[in-house]
């Protein structure tokens, strides 16, 4: 069985997902040993860190009002229900592009072997939502 770590990068006109996506790469390689190809609609430059690139064009547009931002932005996340067609690997772990990958925990979540795994809740960590 292969496994590795999807992530999908399509950037906008604020935010440059494709660099967080190569930032969570390195921290991926290091902490869980795992490669990672991104999905992404634009060149990749030579020095990231993917083991595979799949090029594809984003499936139509979301608009959503980020904190940090002043205006709503652009927002692609409907191709990430094609998550198991687009994967190189029999197993895969899909990431967000800014998800901080900081311990080898998420080799726990790869080791259950189970057909799909989502979390049941969250912790805000800065107490901001319950």
């Amino acid at each position: 069985m292969t496994t590795g770590v999807l992530i999908f990068a399509f950037n906008n006109e604020h935010i440059d997902y494709l660099a967080m996506a190569n930032w969570s790469a390195k921290n991926i390689r290091r902490h869980l040993g795992l490669p990672v190809a991104v999905v992404t609609n634009q060149a990749v430059p030579n020095n990231y860190f993917f083991e595979q690139v799949i090029l594809i064009e984003p499936e139509g547009d979301n608009a959503r009002k980020f904190a940090d931002q002043e205006e709503t932005v652009t927002w692609y996340n409907k191709n990430r229900v094609d998550a198991y067609s687009l994967t190189p690997w029999s197993q895969t772990l899909v990431l967000d592009a800014d998800y901080v990958v900081a311990s080898n925990e998420l080799n726990k979540v790869v080791a259950m072997n189970k057909n799909f795994v989502a979390h049941k809740t969250a912790y805000d960590v800065i107490h901001q939502d319950n």
